[in-house]
């Protein structure tokens, strides 16, 4: 059907490591908490390293939230992650701001 499954927030709260090798999943969204701070502390920015690298030896892609600075935003892209997402990245538009770019007509 060409659905695909994320997990969510992974790492904090009832998200353990251990759902990453029981649950179906094609991303795994890292929690923003590990984050938030990369730019300043060494042991964030080495712990949503190692998730990002025992993701992608899983075979599944990651998404790292809050990246909200140009800065955070190179480090996570500079750590390979696949899906940097963040104020760094872009602002949110007005769904019809986006639309006004898109032609929606068959190609």
């Amino acid at each position: 059907m060409g659905c695909r499954f994320e997990l969510d927030d992974f790492g904090s709260g009832l998200c353990p490591f251990g759902y990453l090798s029981t649950l179906p999943v094609d991303i795994v969204k890292i929690d923003g908490i590990f984050v938030k701070n990369i730019t300043d502390n060494e042991i964030d920015r080495e712990l949503v390293r190692s998730i990002d690298n025992m993701v992608y030896l899983m075979g599944k892609r990651t998404v790292a939230e809050f990246g909200e600075s140009e800065e955070s935003s190179a480090i996570l892209l500079d750590m390979n992650v696949d899906f940097p997402q963040g104020y760094g990245i872009g602002k949110p538009h007005p769904i019809e701001q986006l639309l006004n770019g898109f032609s929606l007509r068959a190609r």
